[in-house]
């Protein structure tokens, strides 16, 4: 079941095309140069797919509150979870959110060097523009008040919150 993502109303990239990509559980607001949705769609469902498979094999990952050492022959994104996990001394599926923002991202660079892609609060940023990702903070007075502001460098970036908005940096 999905909750309303309202924030999502103050997202402001206004020089990228928005849409929304939803498989079961993961609900991706991804903004690009061109829509990706079919692409997007596919890459989260292989995503997913790991993640199901993983969990199947190796049930403490979907469970566990601390971190579970990846299988040997683990894909990718499961070590990048449970690496993730360690350093937060959390379990895996702590991870899930910005892991698949980060993949989902990753496997759309080829077709649009600018994305922004929420899922969660969690996002992946890869942009040559300077973004502000706006934080919000629920009924705190510095709700959406504070934001960071991300570099156009290229790189990818994650933000991790429990909810924020993105828009293009004025210069």
């Amino acid at each position: 079941m999905h909750e309303p993502r309202f924030y999502r109303d103050r997202m402001a990239a206004k020089d990228l095309c928005s849409f929304n990509v939803t498989e079961d559980e993961s609900d991706l607001q991804i903004a690009a140069e061109i829509n990706l949705a079919v692409e997007a769609r596919r890459a989260l469902r292989q995503y997913r797919r790991q993640i199901g498979e993983q969990i199947q094999r190796q049930p403490a990952f979907h469970h566990s509150l601390v971190p579970v050492e990846p299988l040997p022959d683990s894909p990718e994104l499961i070590k990048a979870m449970c690496q993730a996990a360690a350093a937060a001394k959390v379990g895996p599926m702590a991870a899930v959110a910005g892991a698949l923002a980060q993949y989902v991202g990753l496997s759309l660079l080829e077709k649009s060097k600018e994305l922004i892609i929420e899922n969660g609060g969690d996002l992946c940023v890869v942009t040559s523009t300077a973004r502000k990702v706006l934080i919000y903070a629920g009924d705190s007075p510095f709700s959406n008040q504070l934001a960071l502001v991300i570099p156009g460098d290229g790189r990818p970036w994650g933000i991790c919150t429990s909810s924020t908005v993105c828009s293009r940096h004025p210069t």
